[in-house]
Formats: C-alpha cells, sequence, structure tokens
C-alpha cells in the first residue's frame, strides 16, 4: 500500500506449478519504486475500439416492425397472448415483484438432437464459444466498455430439444436489451484463435477441479454404478 497515491496493490497467481514462486514483499517494493521514479516504460492504455454504442455494432438498419395479428388474455395466469405477423408468439405478464426489473426469454424448438454426430461436441460448447469469443459482434472486453452504466446482461442455452435465450434489464435500458438481442439473432461471429486458446484452457482448468472434488467424483461413481 503506498500512502501517496492511495495505491493496493495485490498479487493473484494459482497454485504453486512447475516450480513457479510467489514474488517477495522486496521485490514488490523495487518494482513500485520503479514504476515511481519514473523509469519504467509503461505504455498507455489503449481502448480496443473506438465504438461507442450497440447501435455502431449493426451491420444494417434492423427491419419495420411487423404487426400484431390477434390478442388472447388469460385471466388465470394473467397474461397477454400475443400473435405477430413474422410467426413470433409473445407473452407478456406483469407483476407486482421488482418494477425496477425486466425479465424476456424465448425458445425454439430443436437443440442439439439435430445435430450429426460429428458436430456434436462442438455443439454442446457453442454457449461457452459465444460467450468467450463475443456473441454480439465483438469482444467480450468491447462490449463491456460499451455496456458501462448500463443494466442489462443476455445469456443462451443451448439442450438437447431446444435453444433458448434470457435476458434482464432496468425499464431504462430496455433499448439497450431489445439492441443486442438484435444483435444476437442477426451477428455471425468466427472464434479467434485466443478464444480458442482460452476455451481449452477454461476446459482443462474445469477437468482438474472435478478431479479434485470428492462430490464431483462421488457423483461419477454414483453414476457409473447405476448404468
Amino acid at each position: 500500500w503506498n500512502w501517496q497515491s492511495s495505491c493496493v496493490i495485490k498479487i493473484v497467481m494459482p497454485k504453486r506449478r512447475c516450480g513457479s514462486v510467489a514474488p517477495t514483499e522486496p521485490v514488490l517494493r523495487a518494482v513500485l519504486e520503479d514504476v515511481l521514479r519514473g523509469t519504467a516504460e509503461l505504455a498507455p492504455w489503449k481502448a480496443e475500439s473506438s465504438r461507442q454504442s450497440l447501435r455502431e455494432l449493426f451491420a444494417a438498419d434492423p427491419a419495420p416492425g411487423g404487426r400484431v395479428l390477434s390478442r388472447e388474455a388469460d385471466e388465470v395466469a394473467g397474461f397477454e397472448k400475443l400473435t405477430l405477423s413474422n410467426g413470433l408468439t409473445l407473452l407478456v405478464k406483469q407483476t407486482q415483484l421488482q418494477h425496477d426489473e425486466l425479465l424476456i426469454g424465448g425458445f425454439s424448438r430443436g437443440g442439439l438432437s439435430e445435430l450429426p454426430s460429428s458436430a456434436y461436441f462442438s455443439g454442446a460448447l457453442c454457449d461457452l464459444i459465444a460467450t468467450e469469443s463475443g456473441a454480439f459482434g465483438c469482444s467480450p472486453r468491447e462490449l463491456t466498455e460499451i455496456l458501462a452504466g448500463v443494466s442489462v446482461a443476455v445469456s443462451t442455452e443451448h439442450s438437447m430439444y431446444q435453444r433458448r435465450f434470457w435476458a434482464e434489464c432496468s425499464p431504462h435500458d430496455l433499448e439497450s436489451c431489445l439492441q443486442l438481442i438484435h444483435l444476437l439473432f442477426t451477428t455471425r461471429r468466427h472464434p479467434t484463435r485466443p478464444a480458442l486458446k482460452q476455451i481449452k484452457q477454461l476446459l482443462m482448468e474445469g477437468v482438474i477441479n472435478q478431479q479434485r472434488d470428492p462430490h464431483a467424483q462421488w457423483g461419477q461413481r454414483v453414476t457409473a454404478v447405476n448404468t
């Protein structure tokens, strides 16, 4: 801790592996003093992209909205069913819980069961690949910069027989949430080699942690016995 600049230095590193040793306090003090003297060459931080809004990620202007063909009210469940001209069916429900939160979800029939055997494992990892490489037309780091100060989250999930997405936001950030959903359905992005390398590392660490977890080993043993 440096009292002159209120700087807190925290070192986070994995467990000792391949002979790696955590830096000692004198080493850290030497690095800090070198930086404070201005002798260390630190390049200024550069933003990954100059884009400032989600609208700049759109490849083209969205098509005009469709029409509401029918409305049906369900008095028992308390929701309204809307049938749109583009084939979508919407269920809208207003509750008395958390007035400052909007929840949006959707699903489509068909999932991993429709993939050929050669593409099953890649399909099973599609959510992880999309998260690490960027599912909205930009990298996760750039998306974080664009959404600074915005309360919105969009996620996806693929199962054997369904494809689903969830979104939540505040009423004030509904436009940003709908823009993210639009980008989710209209953006085609190919994962980069660094992103694939990071995904492999995450999977490897997950397998190692699972082998160390006694609950996971017990569950695997029970499954093996029952099957």
